[in-house]
């Protein structure tokens, strides 16, 4: 399914408000693992299933989509040379998806405490640490940005935690049953095209003795991969940190870099733990597999928010915004295409 072309026109907006010469995406690539059904929906219009029947949005994805609409309408009066109302725009947009995402815990804490679930009771200190975490990744980040030596700095750093909580709403809607028909978050084969390449030899050469268990492995290395592909980038961003700070310690700062995406990738974890235990195949085998898919999707976000704030490090084309799109089509051989921007 092609994206719809409007979709695009904030996150431009932004990457040119940033310093960014990349252009509006129009694509995602292939899709990111074995997803056994699609999870997307169109966020200009109701979901829909293959036969066009209409299925209304759920009370969670109804609130993201509404402050995603909120927020765009806003910037399209927006003056961009005011940077302060832009800051106040992304983090007013920030506060309205934390509150969307605040009032999903209801339900799922419901499912983990009817299924006497572990992780029953803990959705409080899963969200709040996954947001310091990203909020913590986003002030490192921000650092590596030529705005950070001036007036625009706090632009990038509002708009880079607004585009987590994003990502943070995109997980919930793929993974956490809200009784809709599922989501699914589009992968990224031409951004880290040699961890497809190790993640479809590891499917293809599978022993086949324990298909769920080579599978959940398949996911994990992804997840791992695409993960490392961005931890490498540690020295360079240091070295532009250092350039626009010359006092700092490239050591130190390359540490605290690496510390941060760290963290967010273990708090992102916990995350999925909970989404996959409160999803549709929270009793099915199927539910560690769901988890593992999920650190894929998370990691490839991540990728979108360096892609955000420093958007000539990664490669061209795969990833744009981290929303969610209807794919109209079910894969479970992580090819399929699909793509997830609000």
């Amino acid at each position: 399914m092609t994206p719809a072309p409007q979709r695009f026109l904030h996150v431009a907006s932004l990457l040119a408000l940033l310093g960014g010469c990349a252009d509006a995406p129009t694509g995602r690539g292939e899709g990111s693992g074995a997803t056994a059904v699609t999870k997307g929906d169109d966020l200009d219009e109701d979901s829909s299933t293959t036969s066009g029947d209409d299925i209304p949005m759920t009370a969670h994805h109804e609130a993201v989509v509404a402050c995603e609409a909120k927020a765009d309408h806003a910037r399209e009066h927006l003056n961009e040379a005011r940077s302060d109302a832009i800051v106040d725009l992304e983090r007013e947009r920030n506060d309205c998806l934390v509150m969307a995402n605040d009032a999903a815990r209801e339900t799922i804490e419901a499912i983990l405490a009817a299924a006497t679930d572990s992780w029953a009771g803990q959705t409080g200190a899963v969200w709040d640490a996954q947001r310091s975490t990203a909020i913590a990744a986003c002030n490192a980040l921000v650092e590596t940005s030529p705005d950070a030596a001036d007036d625009r700095r706090p632009v990038a750093s509002a708009a880079c935690v607004a585009l987590s909580e994003l990502h943070f709403a995109a997980v919930l809607d793929a993974y956490v049953d809200f009784g809709d028909v599922p989501f699914s978050i589009a992968g990224a084969r031409d951004r880290y095209p040699s961890c497809y390449a190790a993640y479809d030899d590891a499917q293809a050469n599978a022993a086949g003795v324990d298909p769920l268990a080579e599978g959940v492995a398949a996911e994990e290395g992804l997840a791992d991969c695409v993960a490392g592909v961005h931890e490498a980038f540690a020295p360079e961003l240091a070295a532009r940190v250092v350039e626009l700070f010359p006092g700092r310690d490239p050591l130190q700062v390359e540490t605290d870099l690496r510390d941060a995406f760290t963290a967010q990738v273990d708090a992102r974890s916990k995350v999925c733990i909970v989404a996959a235990h409160a999803g549709v195949q929270r009793t099915a085998p199927d539910v560690d597999l769901e988890r593992a898919e999920c650190l894929v999707d998370a990691a490839i976000q991540a990728g979108e928010v360096l892609e955000l704030v420093a958007p000539d490090l990664l490669d061209d084309g795969a990833t744009d915004d981290g929303g969610l799109e209807d794919t109209g089509t079910s894969s479970d051989d992580g090819g399929s295409e699909s793509s997830t921007s609000f």
